[in-house]
């Protein structure tokens, strides 16, 4: 169940605060559960997630942190909709769990240190050309 709390409350709290539009996420937050969200004259404003040392804010609006960009998260969420609605994925609901949060770290650790596409997708491909060299000497 999620608590209600204030956006100053998450800011004093300090760590590494992501905001995010609402349901921007929707795939790469598949299995996580908000902790606590806001509210005000308006209703909600939005949901909090608390991932390793990460604080996602997504929802409407008065969200604190850093703002994340569209492509980076367009990325990510279609590489994770692929996985959570692959419903013959081998290994079944615990890899496809183990694999989105993996998707998922990747895109924190690339959304903080403000990494673009090009960048991570350079990153990407150098690391599986490596992985490929390194099968091709053994």
């Amino acid at each position: 169940m999620k608590f209600k709390t204030t956006a100053k409350a998450i800011r004093n709290n300090g760590g590494r605060i992501l905001s995010i539009g609402y349901c921007d996420l929707q795939h790469l937050l598949h299995y996580e559960s908000p902790v606590a969200y806001t509210s005000g004259v308006y209703g909600w404003n939005f949901d909090v997630y608390y991932i390793g040392s990460y604080t996602i804010c997504t929802g409407y609006r008065n969200m604190p942190g850093k703002s994340v960009s569209y492509e980076l998260i367009k990325y990510f969420e279609e590489k994770a909709e692929k996985i959570v609605y692959n419903w013959k994925y081998p290994g079944g609901y615990d890899a496809q769990k183990a694999e989105v949060e993996k998707l998922l770290a990747a895109f924190l650790d690339a959304a903080w240190n403000d990494i673009s596409i090009s960048e991570y997708l350079e990153t990407e491909e150098s690391e599986s050309l490596g992985d490929a060299e390194e099968s091709k000497i053994a």
